[in-house]
């Protein structure tokens, strides 16, 4: 079923489109500003990092004494730490050479040119960062949140709360803290 309502503007700007339904509701709603991103491993791979599949191979071949239970990245990463010698440190840096050099892909430069409720992202890399930082005409600052900063307020127009839940492993930034990268953390 289509939206005629879509035909007279474009959400996108520029060409006027017949959308389903379905897709005119989200646009409607993320120009409600009611809507919240959750972002994972493909926005990576959209500006030339690792697949999933990729890093657990790159893990596996550093560490070749662990013994894996699976493909899994978290149990490949229990793993290393369970049954091997090595710090989480080491394996740290490991992950840090696959994400330390990507700049962002078209994905991330497309993000800061739209008002969003919230992004949350599982990636340890910081490419939305660093796209927001590339884009002067973005429409919001972005402020990252790397762990319990208390009650936390959505929705604020100038400012975009950015979830790290997974931490950050190659920022700089102050609070990038603890990254999570088992089980049992």
């Amino acid at each position: 079923m289509y939206n005629d309502d879509t035909k007279k503007t474009s959400p996108l700007g520029g060409t006027r489109m017949k959308v389903p339904d379905d897709v005119a509701e989200l646009l409607s709603k993320i120009y409600q500003k009611k809507v919240v991103l959750f972002i994972g491993n493909g926005a990576t791979v959209d500006a030339g990092g690792p697949k999933t599949k990729g890093l657990v191979t790159t893990i596996k071949d550093a560490f070749p004494d662990a013994v894996y239970r699976d493909d899994d990245f978290i149990h490949t990463c229990t793993d290393v730490l369970e049954t091997t010698r090595t710090s989480k440190r080491e394996l740290e840096e490991v992950v840090k050479k696959q994400l330390f050099d990507l700049k962002p892909g078209s994905f991330h430069t497309e993000l800061p040119r739209h008002i969003w409720r919230a992004v949350f992202t599982t990636n340890y890399d910081d490419l939305i960062e660093q796209g927001y930082r590339s884009v002067k005409d973005r429409v919001q600052n972005l402020d990252p949140i790397f762990g319990d900063r208390g009650h936390i307020t959505l929705g604020d127009s100038e400012n975009l709360k950015l979830f790290k839940l997974m931490g950050c492993i190659v920022s700089q930034h102050p609070d990038a803290g603890l990254v999570l990268m088992t089980r049992p953390q």
